[in-house]
């Protein structure tokens, strides 16, 4: 069960990175399941923020295909709130369960997401520091 949790978490903090995820156009009580449903419904453009840096498209095509095969999984997580501050964001998350999850969403560009990966797994990182 640990290996799924930490799986879940290393989705949703990806998807920190996909161009409108927790933009303004989703209000709190969307699940991770409809939003990335909607943005591949009614997107045919690559939409991850510092492609470059983050994920290539077939990595998003691998993230999209793992949340929209998952759905008792991804459609039981519930946006709660998004706050953006200081152009630095964070977003909590809810299961069915009520466990909450905070991700976060840094000042920088997307080398910061390679980053938040290590952290998922190491309590320093190089831009924790």
């Amino acid at each position: 069960m640990k290996e799924n949790i930490e799986n879940q978490l290393l989705i949703l903090n990806t998807i920190m990175y996909v161009n409108g995820v927790f933009n303004s156009e989703y209000h709190e009580d969307d699940s991770i399941y409809d939003i990335i449903l909607n943005i591949s419904q009614n997107s045919s453009d690559y939409p991850v923020s510092y492609s470059s840096d983050v994920l290539s498209p077939e990595q998003w095509e691998d993230v999209k295909n793992t949340v929209l095969d998952n759905p008792d999984i991804y459609d039981n997580l519930t946006i709660r709130s998004v706050e953006t501050k200081y152009e630095a964001r964070s977003v909590t998350i809810t299961d069915d369960k009520n466990n909450m999850y905070v991700i976060y969403q840094g000042t920088g560009d997307g080398r910061e997401w390679n980053d938040n990966g290590v952290g998922a797994h190491a309590n320093v990182t190089v831009y924790s520091k």
